[in-house]
């Protein structure tokens, strides 16, 4: 955000602006005399700030235009630094044609009609997020603007920036609305943007980044009318189109800046179909198309508006793009492909390639920014790109980078946001349509912080709480036969969540009660499921479980009928519990023996789990669960039972041995033996108390040998 005028801004203010001049003060330029300096200029290659040093040349008389006008202007130095330094110091930014923080729509669109001048408050880079422009009468009724106000609504939750006027009537309901859903709203005003900028209400949307109003009058000008009808072409020209909610028929600004842009064809033109509206029914007449109240808008838009380019600047050369010379196109049409799609860019050049931001639900929603790189993408990079989105905001961001050999994720939250490199695309993919999925930017947060570290473990996704063995989870279950099988039936389950989760797994699903469910495999019930909403933990009480946790209500039922587990599902979250007691190599209590998947952080390969371990031929009798268990039971118990008979059978004695030698016994009886094996043991157990390495043995004596050394 500009905290400062540039010189060419300083030398254009003197040229154009207005500082509360009395009578009688020279008038500052038209835009239409303006106009032709920058002509004049441009075939001298001169810019605005070089008259600050020069001053009027004769020659201006070629562009009609006055020197010892030019001149006495130039000269208002101490009225610019009286009226910019209280401007600024509340928090307002100036910017002119030639700067790049000048609105790039407008010098598209407008040319050299495009106000030299623009005063602002807010995030300047949102003036180029186009967006719907929302129009409409002063005098509307409380319906008009409810209408006015949901339309707002559904551009903020789709992501979409509504532009508007700051008048009373629908431009202000259009702008509340957006603001109150958290959407970012552009407010071109035509007076009084010093006092708007500082209202309470506009300062909060000002500090989040989500509002900018800007004015191409002086901060402190009243209302005129000329002023009014001037900015409409503002208000068209920085949106991606444009929807009349309400017009009087031949008069008034919003018939006029309407017809206007039908006229010079800035941007579609939408219009409420109301046939108690004669204004509306005539704008349609003349060219205007329905506006669907149903229908998506950002899809709308994306279809009516091509990208903007970059128009050729007046006095400042483009930014060289930083991309890579080798960057090819690739496959990345089909992340997120079902999900509304926005265009995304930039303030500053980065070395990816844009390919759209996906908004989540509720105020401040979850964004997530998807980009390309050709090559693997740094932490550096990637925490460069979340900066300039996130901007300061209340927002969680999370930029997803797809590369050549998967994705890294960077976000969504923090001074150095955590980065994780080397994650599957499908991986990638799935984590992000659950984060979208979340009611709120609150839930997608909790999700994201609980669920990112999850990705850089060894089985990202898997929790094991003393159910099975660690070994035989991570290697022996990976070695099975039908490892490459389970992978590809897994596949239907991956990316639903609820009851279709678990129908994909194989379950039929039948109801127990109000808030349980059997699930059935080979026609016999196999488990009891319990389905937790959102706001639920499964070790929680709640009222909905009769002041009981989840669990403890399930594992009651599951006991009941008899039924040998108890299934928690919440979105793509599977959560396995045994039923008998001491089930698990843990021998822990029944509520915190279990094995959980969460479907969303699995690897593409790692997606047989989630069939070995949860689906119905898992859980049917004799199914790949109770096998995995029996493995995990016999990796859990032999080590120890080998290792107990080794230290007795062959470690202890040898120690005695050692330890009678050392107190000179020649020839040690049973007795002197045995009193030796006691405190050999006792040493033994002592000294592995303190270095557990001892217990890292071979075969044969290896385990002996330390254990004599340290007789003595």
């Amino acid at each position: 955000m500009p905290k400062a005028i540039s010189p060419d801004t300083e030398a254009v203010l003197l040229l154009c602006g207005r500082f509360g001049e009395r009578r009688g003060d020279v008038d500052p330029l038209s835009p239409g005399e303006y106009g032709r300096l920058v002509s004049w200029l441009r075939e001298r290659e001169l810019r605005p700030s070089d008259l600050l040093e020069r001053g009027a040349s004769g020659e201006l008389t070629a562009a009609k235009l006055d020197p010892a006008r030019i001149d006495a202007l130039l000269k208002r130095g101490a009225a610019l630094a009286l009226a910019t330094e209280k401007w600024l110091r509340t928090g307002l930014w100036i910017t002119s044609r030639g700067d790049e923080t000048y609105p790039r729509r407008l010098k598209k669109k407008l040319g050299p009609d495009a106000p030299a001048l623009l005063y602002g408050a807010g995030d300047p880079g949102l003036l180029d997020l186009g967006g719907l422009a929302i129009v409409g009468s002063r005098n509307a009724t409380e319906e008009v603007l409810e209408y006015t106000r949901r339309v707002a609504r559904r551009c903020a939750v789709e992501g979409v920036a509504v532009v508007s006027g700051g008048a009373r009537g629908v431009d202000a309901a259009a702008m509340q609305g957006a603001s109150e859903a958290g959407g970012k709203v552009i407010g071109v005003l035509a007076d009084s943007l010093l006092r708007a900028s500082v209202n309470r209400e506009n300062r909060v949307g000002i500090e989040e980044r989500r509002l900018v109003l800007v004015s191409p009058f002086n901060p402190v000008a009243g209302f005129h009318a000329g002023n009014a009808m001037q900015r409409n072409a503002y208000i068209y020209t920085l949106a991606d189109a444009a929807l009349v909610v309400q017009a009087d028929l031949r008069k008034g600004g919003t018939w006029n800046g309407a017809v206007e842009n039908l006229r010079k064809g800035w941007v579609p033109l939408f219009v409420r179909e109301d046939a108690t509206l004669p204004g509306n029914g005539a704008l349609l007449s003349d060219g205007g198309r329905a506006f669907l109240p149903d229908g998506s808008i950002s899809d709308l838009l994306a279809a009516e508006s091509p990208s903007v380019p970059a128009p050729a600047e007046l006095f400042s050369s483009p930014v060289a793009s930083e991309l890579p010379a080798t960057y090819e196109a690739s496959q990345a049409a089909a992340f997120l492909e079902e999900i509304p799609k926005r265009r995304i860019a930039f303030d500053k050049p980065v070395p990816f390639t844009p390919v759209g931001l996906y908004l989540g639900n509720g105020a401040l929603g979850l964004e997530v920014v998807v980009v390309e790189s050709a090559r693997k993408s740094t932490a550096g990079d990637l925490r460069t790109a979340w900066r300039l989105r996130h901007g300061g905001r209340a927002v969680p961001v999370l930029v997803v980078a797809l590369g050549p050999n998967g994705a890294a994720i960077c976000g969504p939250s923090g001074e150095e946001p955590p980065v994780a490199e080397d994650v599957d695309r499908g991986q990638a993919e799935r984590l992000c349509r659950e984060a979208l999925a979340l009611p709120d930017r609150h839930a997608a947060l909790r999700f994201l912080t609980q669920a990112l570290p999850s990705l850089e473990t060894k089985l990202p996704g898997i929790r094991n709480e003393g159910l099975l063995a660690s070994h035989e989870l991570a290697v022996g279950v990976r070695q099975r036969h039908d490892w490459r099988a389970a992978i590809e039936k897994a596949s239907a389950a991956l990316g639903r969540t609820g009851e279709p989760f678990l129908r994909a797994l194989g379950f039929e699903v039948e109801r127990c009660d109000g808030v349980t469910s059997f699930l059935k495999s080979r026609d016999r019930k196999a488990a009891l499921a319990v389905l937790l909403q959102q706001s639920e933990a499964p070790e929680a009480g709640t009222a909905r479980f009769s002041g009981l946790s989840p669990v403890t209500y399930a594992l009651s039922i599951a006991d009941k009928e008899n039924l040998p587990y108890v299934v928690v599902v919440q979105d793509a979250r599977i959560r396995l519990y045994p039923t008998d007691v001491g089930k698990g190599v843990g021998r822990r209590a029944r509520s915190e023996t279990y094995v959980e998947c969460h479907a969303s952080l699995l690897r593409d390969e790692d997606a047989a789990y989630l069939w070995l371990l949860f689906s119905a031929e898992a859980l049917a009798k004799g199914g790949t669960f109770e096998q995995i268990l029996e493995e995990s039971g016999r990796f859990a118990g032999n080590p120890a039972d080998r290792l107990r008979d080794r230290i007795y059978e062959r470690v202890v004695p040898q120690l005695a041995r050692a330890v009678a030698e050392a107190r000179r016994v020649r020839k040690p009886t049973a007795e002197d033996l045995a009193r030796a094996k006691l405190k050999a043991r006792d040493r033994f157990i002592t000294r592995i108390m303190r270095e557990p390495r001892i217990l890292i043995a071979g075969e044969g004596d290896e385990l002996a040998e330390p254990a004599r050394d340290r007789a003595a």
